[in-house]
């Protein structure tokens, strides 16, 4: 299962898949800074629009708070960097995608804690 996050600022490439065209959203700026796209990659769009299966947005709140859990791992992210994970307990905490002890799920983390 390919699962697409999105912020709920910014579901460019969600309302696009769900029109068959690349569509321009609208939205505040949201704190997945390089999630926050209003525009679809032309690029990730083909691509997505054949293989996701599963297309969620995600409030910055939420991603904010559930990357924290991260830390008892010696894992730090930003809120972009963390979307998928966060993603990944939004379908735990909702019972989505019959995720289980027996699945095996790939995350990728990116984005590392900036050097302020």
């Amino acid at each position: 299962i390919i699962c697409l996050v999105e912020p709920e600022a910014a579901p460019a490439l969600q309302e696009s898949i769900l029109r068959g065209k690349a569509t321009h959203t609208s939205g505040p700026i949201s704190n997945m800074g390089r999630l926050d796209c209003k525009a679809p990659s032309h690029a990730a769009l083909k691509y997505l629009a054949l293989e996701a299966d599963y297309l969620m947005t995600l409030e910055d709140e939420f991603v904010s708070n559930e990357i924290t859990l991260l830390d008892k791992f010696d894992l730090q992210t930003s809120p972009s960097g963390g979307a998928g994970f966060a993603g990944l307990i939004y379908c735990l905490k909702n019972s989505l995608l019959d995720i289980n002890d027996q699945s095996r799920v790939l995350i990728f983390i990116s984005e590392g804690p900036s050097d302020d």
